[in-house]
């Protein structure tokens, strides 16, 4: 099955990961959790990714590392973001 027909864009390769996270955007700041990560983007997982604004900075703790994102989807529970 071709990528076309999966739906599946992505171009660098994901790995799974669940890492804890911050979503940081006009002076707040939410929990979230990391679901799976490449080189050019991640699913994110939040409590209410209604609340999310469409770029904001993510955080990851482990890593202490800070990526600049836009979402690209979102779904129940979930968005995806491109790093910028």
């Amino acid at each position: 099955m071709t990528e076309a027909a999966t739906g599946d864009q992505r171009r660098a390769s994901r790995r799974n990961v669940a890492r804890a996270a911050r979503i940081s955007f006009a002076r707040r700041s939410m929990t979230c959790i990391v679901c799976n990560l490449s080189a050019t983007g991640a699913a994110v997982e939040a409590s209410n990714p209604a609340e999310i604004p469409d770029s904001f900075r993510l955080v990851l703790e482990m890593e202490a590392t800070e990526r600049r994102c836009r979402v690209v989807w979102r779904r129940k529970g979930r968005i995806g973001v491109a790093f910028s």
